[in-house]
């Protein structure tokens, strides 16, 4: 569909905004996501007793964002033909936003965090620059194989590390304040996070059969409704559970050792949005509302980083600073 000649360059740009990436929603996922994964290595680092939030956190929490904002325009064009389809709604589809609209969005995005990023050190540019690069490679890459476009396990294979890549990249940025190393801790903190987003992901693509639409990616396809109800739940599960071990709240004292067993709280909801799904079953309408696990999903991930904050400002100093 041809683009709306009326609408100027940035008109458009912040309709496309507006329509797909709820900006104040997606800076809010972007803070919770960096502090709680910084708070989460901090927690765990015995030789680091301050917990410090200043600019250069803040700028992390921009390039979370502004990446997030570019590998959005980069799935609008990945995902071109699916959404004709399945979400005909989308602005390139429906003529809202051009290729060269979305291919300058990206162009501008990364120039900025490229600008961003030099303030704070050539390693944690270069992460950065290589998640850019990996991301548009996925068009090409989707374009020329529909091995990875369509099948839907090794597309989640080929695709994550764009998402695990951010959390490596604050990673670093942590090794860079405390001029530590990396450890085994460390490692696993990310695992733990990448499990926790992938609960989200496999509820978000998780429908009873008679409620999914013909043509829809979905992983209930493959393993079954049982099957991806029980996976999205053992993410969650490891995601909370790998948390636990490595927080060690039963070896904490006073605010500390209730605050760590908080991080459990959030499993609840991952219990409640599978119950919900199994009342779901008999619904007998097909309608996207019948992905019912999604909005409990949505809760247990919020938890599962604001949890982790609060018990990162329970077991450290936190110290506020300009730079």
């Amino acid at each position: 569909m041809a683009v709306d000649g009326r609408k100027g360059r940035i008109a458009r740009l912040v309709e496309f905004i507006t329509s797909t990436y709820a900006p104040g929603m997606h800076f809010g996922f972007a803070a919770l996501w960096f502090l709680s994964l910084l708070g989460g290595f901090v927690s765990l680092d015995e030789t680091v007793d301050t917990w410090i939030l200043d600019l250069k956190a803040l700028l992390g929490i921009l390039t979370l964002f502004c990446t997030l904002f570019l590998l959005r325009a980069v799935d609008e064009i990945k995902d071109y033909d699916y959404d004709k389809v399945h979400h005909p709604d989308r602005p390139l589809v429906t003529g809202a936003v051009s290729r060269s609209d979305l291919v300058s969005y990206i162009a501008g995005t990364s120039i900025l965090l490229i600008l961003m990023n030099g303030f704070l050190s050539w390693i944690l540019l270069l992460i950065i620059m290589a998640d850019i690069g990996y991301g548009v490679f996925l068009v090409w890459l989707e374009k020329h194989s529909n091995r990875v476009k369509e099948w839907l396990f090794l597309n989640l294979v080929v695709t994550y590390p764009v998402n695990v890549a951010l959390s490596v990249y604050t990673y670093f940025f942590f090794l860079e304040r405390v001029g530590g190393r990396a450890t085994d801790k460390g490692v696993s903190t990310i695992i733990a996070f990448a499990a926790a987003f992938l609960h989200w992901e496999f509820c978000r693509k998780t429908y009873w059969p008679h409620h999914a639409e013909e043509g829809m990616r979905l992983y209930s396809d493959i393993i079954g409704a049982r099957g991806s109800s029980w996976m999205a739940l053992a993410l969650a599960l490891v995601a909370t559970g790998t948390m636990i071990v490595l927080i060690e709240p039963w070896a904490c004292s006073g605010i500390s050792a209730l605050s760590g067993w908080l991080v459990l709280v959030p499993i609840s909801f991952a219990l409640l949005g599978r119950k919900r799904f199994y009342e779901a079953k008999s619904q007998a309408t097909c309608t996207r509302k019948a992905a019912v696990m999604v909005p409990f999903a949505t809760y247990y991930l919020v938890l599962f980083y604001v949890t982790l904050i609060v018990h990162t400002a329970a077991r450290k100093d936190v110290l506020f600073r300009v730079w």
